[in-house]
């Protein structure tokens, strides 16, 4: 084949691809095949029908038109698997220039490419991991929260406190009018956590099961319902019953009872294990993020195809609708609680995915211009990880994901990691000053 390469604007490029005549001859003979396995002519059994005689048959055209397909599919294909120069997004937009029988074939495509990325210093950069420390009192406040995750709670005769679990019918209105959701009955509020707006709990104090109360308040101007910011709302509450909690005891008992642990020492010690891992997790994170922002700043991208930013809007728009999904609410519902669309989504993501394209494109290009990549035995390794965690065996677990795509992800994943220890390597050599 004969291939030559015109560079089009933003991003895009037109092959012309020449199959030589002899390489046609078998996609004429394929197409003509086909057509005789669905209408042979009189007197042939389908699939036998010698190639002129289909062509008498059924024409020229319709032959051509078929093999044609065919021909660009499969030799397009190994034109970019041939070409390590071209990195195409997306089907092509083919224009067959001539298929004549009897003489070479040609045809344009053209397709949207990945932007060109030309990178600055990079083995420039500076950045230092922050020492992580867990304190004592951090300790303390995540023992007092699992001891609240498993308070117990007790119906009394009294007024309510802070601290009390309670229910309360609520209506809210603005110049007389109720806001959504209007009234909201056996509303369950934490007195002192709940947070259901600022001054809200505090007006709860104090009241008795049965005592009905008015009182406006405010909202913020940051407030999440747009059509509340600034307003004052009248709120009519009654109050229903009232729970006070009991915490259990912090002792060796209530450590064994969490799970695998010998005493309230133990699990101290391995919550403040956890914790430090969390926060060195974190301060990991945050230093790549550094050292990648100065390697983004210092290098210079082509112009982004659309079908680019659209494919990384469409793959954002995916993982929240997991996020939600994982929360047990449907993306519907979800855009219908913030009154937006889809689009409204995407348009607000846009910025985002430009960001996500570029820290993908500097990784890759790194990695390439480094030599990082994943081996197999790594990649298999890992997916093999992923595949314990379904329930069930291995090979029902691969019947529910698509293996190819997890392989695909994974080999991005241990390369990008690479390329950040890299980066991590550099920077201890180059310093933290900038």
């Amino acid at each position: 084949m004969n291939v030559s390469i015109e560079k089009l604007p933003n991003s895009r490029i037109r092959l012309r691809v020449e199959v030589p005549a002899g390489d046609v001859q078998p996609f004429l003979e394929s197409a003509a095949r086909e057509f005789s396995k669905e209408s042979p002519p009189k007197g042939f059994r389908p699939g036998t029908v010698p190639f002129d005689v289909m062509r008498n048959v059924v024409g020229d055209a319709p032959i051509a038109e078929r093999a044609a397909k065919a021909l660009v599919h499969k030799t397009y294909v190994e034109v970019l698997l041939e070409r390590d120069d071209i990195e195409a997004i997306g089907s092509p937009e083919v224009e067959v220039e001539s298929v004549a029988f009897g003489q070479p074939w040609v045809y344009r495509a053209t397709v949207a490419v990945l932007p060109d990325v030309t990178l600055g210093n990079y083995r420039g950069v500076r950045g230092t991991r922050r020492t992580v420390s867990i304190e004592s009192p951090e300790v303390e406040r995540e023992l007092e929260t699992l001891q609240r995750m498993r308070a117990s709670y007790l119906t009394v005769p009294r007024a309510a406190q802070r601290g009390d679990r309670v229910e309360v019918d609520i209506v809210g209105t603005v110049d007389r009018v109720p806001i959504e959701p209007g009234m909201q009955r056996r509303q369950p509020v934490l007195l002192g956590e709940s947070r259901v707006i600022q001054g809200f709990e505090e007006h709860l104090v104090g009241m008795k099961e049965g005592e009905t109360k008015k009182f406006p308040l405010t909202f913020p101007e940051q407030h999440h319902e747009s059509a509340l910011r600034g307003k004052t709302v009248e709120f009519t509450v009654t109050m229903g019953t009232i729970q006070q909690r009991i915490l259990p005891t912090l002792d060796d008992a209530f450590a064994k009872g969490l799970g695998n642990f010998q005493s309230l020492a133990d699990l101290k010690e391995k919550l403040t294990s956890s914790m430090r891992d969390e926060k060195e997790q974190r301060e990991q994170e945050r230093l790549h993020q550094e050292l990648l922002e100065q390697v983004i700043q210092g290098t210079t991208f082509g112009p982004f195809p659309e079908i680019l930013i659209e494919r990384e809007l469409e793959t954002m728009v995916g993982e929240l609708e997991e996020g939600l999904a994982d929360m047990d609410l449907s993306f519907d519902t979800y855009l219908a609680q913030i009154k937006k669309t889809k689009e409204d989504i995407r348009a607000g993501m846009r910025e985002q995915a430009v960001r996500r394209i570029r820290a993908g494109l500097v990784l890759r290009v790194v990695a390439k211009l480094e030599g990082i990549s994943s081996t197999d035995e790594e990649v298999e390794s890992e997916v093999n990880e992923v595949l314990k965690k379904f329930p069930g065996t291995a090979k029902e677990a691969v019947g529910k994901l698509d293996i190819e795509d997890l392989r695909g992800l994974t080999a991005g994943t241990i390369r990008n990691r690479k390329v950040f220890a890299l980066f991590e390597s550099l920077a201890r050599k180059n310093g933290s000053e900038r």
